[in-house]
C-alpha cells in the first residue's frame, strides 16, 4: 500500500472512532488585551497560545482595541508569548484551563527590542474567570491521584466538596451506593447503584457529562453511570454548581470529568488495585449469630475482594519512515483499560425453621428474638391490619380469623397448609 493510501486510511479510522459531535464542556477559552506601559491598547500584536503537554500552538493578533481571543482549547496548561515590533517580548507560563473554563488575562509590553524578553511564571493564580459568573468547584490531576477512593467511579469525590450531602438511607450513616462496586442496569448486589452514590449538592440533583457528553441519566432514579469516570483515566473532575453557561444544558448541578490526553512524548501507566476480605473486621450482626447458635468464629464471614489492574497510554500518533504527524504536534491519542473483578459479599438471607406451634398459628415466640427459635428476630409479631387495608384478610376475618398477642386463631389458617406432603 502506498504511503498515501496508508495515510488515508489512519485518518478515516481517526474520524469514524471519534464521537459524531463534541460537547463544549471540556474546552475552555483564553481572552486578554494587550497594553503598552501608558495603558494604550496595541493593535496587531502577534499572540501564540501553546499547550505544554503537546506542543500544539495557536496564533492570532489583537484587533484595534488591543484584544484577542482563543477559543475550544483542551483543558490542560498553556504558555502564551505576545510579541511586536519595537516592544519586548512577553512569556507568561503556567496558565492552566479547565473545562467549561473562560479566562481572561491582561498583557502589558515594555518598551525594547524583540531580543529582551519579559517572562511571567506562575500565571495561574493571576488569571481569573472574569467573564462568566458561574460557581464552580475543582478536583484536580494531583488530588484524583492522592485522595482514596472506595470503588472506583472519581465521582465519590463529591462527598467532599461544600453543599454535598448523602441522601438519607434508613437513619443509617451510609450511603445506599457507596461506590465500591459497579452497578448494571441501575442495579448492585445488595445495593441501589445510584449514579452518584446519593449524594445531592446544595439540595439538587446532579448530572455527569464525560468529555461533554452526558454519561448519566438524572431523570431516571437509581439509573447508574453507563460510563465510569476512572480516576486513572480523567485528568479533572469540575462541579458546576450555578450560573454556568449554555452548553451545559443540564443540570441543576452538572459535573464535567475530561479524560487524559496524549501529548508530544509516550507517557504511560500500569496499575493494580486489591482489596480482599482477610484484612476486614467481621460484622458484628454475624459474629453474634455465631455466638448464639454455637457455631465456629468467622465460619459466617463471607469471602469478598476486589481486584482492578489496569493500564493506559498516550503520545503522538505518527508512522515511522512517513511524513504523517513528523514534527509530533498535530495528531495524539489516549488510551486506557481496566478490568473489574469483584467477588461480593451480597449479605446473608435470615431465615429459621418454624416451631410447631408456628405451624399451628402461634407466633409469640418472636417477641422473645430468640429466645425459643435460636436465631435473631428476623420477622415481626403478626398483628391483625386495621380493617379495609387488607382485603384478604377482611375476607378471613369475616370468616371468624382473628389475631390476639401474635397468635392466629384456626380461621386464620388454611388447612391445606398444615397437612403433611405425600408422595
Amino acid at each position: 500500500m502506498s504511503q498515501s493510501k496508508w495515510i488515508l486510511a489512519l485518518v478515516s479510522l481517526v474520524v469514524f472512532v471519534l464521537p459524531l459531535a463534541f460537547g463544549q464542556s471540556q474546552f475552555g477559552s483564553l481572552n486578554g488585551t494587550v497594553t503598552d506601559s501608558s495603558g494604550a491598547v496595541t493593535a496587531g500584536a502577534s499572540v501564540v497560545v501553546k499547550n505544554v503537554a503537546s506542543g500544539e500552538a495557536r496564533k492570532t493578533v489583537t484587533n484595534r482595541e488591543g484584544f484577542f481571543s482563543v477559543p475550544t482549547l483542551p483543558a490542560g496548561t498553556y504558555q502564551v508569548t505576545v510579541d511586536m515590533k519595537g516592544f519586548q517580548k512577553w512569556v507568561g507560563s503556567g496558565i492552566v484551563l479547565n473545562g467549561s473554563d473562560s479566562k481572561t488575562m491582561t498583557v502589558e509590553l515594555k518598551v525594547g527590542s524583540a531580543s529582551e524578553t519579559v517572562e511571567i511564571n506562575a500565571m495561574s493564580q493571576e488569571v481569573a474567570t472574569i467573564d462568566s459568573g458561574e460557581k464552580t468547584a475543582l478536583i484536580s490531576s494531583k488530588e484524583l491521584q492522592d485522595l482514596s477512593l472506595v470503588g472506583r467511579n472519581a465521582t465519590e469525590y463529591l462527598k467532599l466538596l461544600p453543599g454535598a450531602t448523602l441522601t438519607a438511607n434508613s437513619a443509617i450513616n451510609k450511603p445506599a451506593y457507596d461506590g465500591q462496586v459497579v452497578g448494571i442496569n441501575g442495579f448492585a448486589v445488595g445495593n441501589s447503584a445510584g449514579g452518584l452514590a446519593a449524594v445531592n449538592v446544595n439540595g439538587q440533583g446532579v448530572d455527569i457529562t464525560q468529555d461533554g457528553q452526558h454519561s448519566f441519566d438524572p431523570g431516571a432514579a437509581g439509573t447508574a453511570t453507563p460510563v465510569n469516570p476512572n480516576p486513572n483515566m480523567i485528568s479533572e473532575v469540575k462541579v458546576l454548581t450555578s450560573n454556568f453557561s449554555a452548553e451545559n444544558a443540564k443540570g441543576p448541578v452538572v459535573v464535567n470529568t475530561v479524560t487524559k490526553a496524549g501529548g508530544n512524548t509516550f507517557h504511560g501507566e500500569a496499575y493494580f488495585y486489591a482489596r480482599n476480605q482477610a484484612m476486614n473486621a467481621e460484622d458484628a450482626f454475624n459474629k453474634w449469630t455465631e455466638k448464639s447458635q454455637g457455631q465456629a468464629p468467622g465460619s459466617l464471614k463471607i469471602p469478598s475482594s476486589y481486584y482492578y489492574p489496569g493500564f493506559n497510554i498516550g503520545g503522538p500518533l505518527y508512522i515511522p519512515g512517513t511524513g504523517f504527524n513528523k514534527s509530533k504536534q498535530k495528531v495524539f491519542f489516549f488510551e486506557g483499560f481496566e478490568y473489574y473483578r469483584q467477588d461480593l459479599d451480597g449479605g446473608l438471607d435470615r431465615s429459621f425453621v418454624m416451631t410447631p406451634a408456628m405451624l399451628n398459628g402461634d407466633f409469640s415466640g418472636l417477641s422473645s428474638y430468640g429466645a425459643s427459635i435460636k436465631h435473631s428476630a428476623v420477622g415481626a409479631v403478626p398483628t391483625a391490619p386495621a380493617a379495609g387495608s387488607r382485603l384478604g384478610f377482611d375476607i378471613r376475618a369475616a370468616a371468624g380469623c382473628t389475631i390476639t398477642g401474635g397468635v392466629l386463631s384456626a380461621a386464620c389458617i388454611d388447612p391445606k397448609c398444615t397437612e403433611p406432603a405425600t408422595g
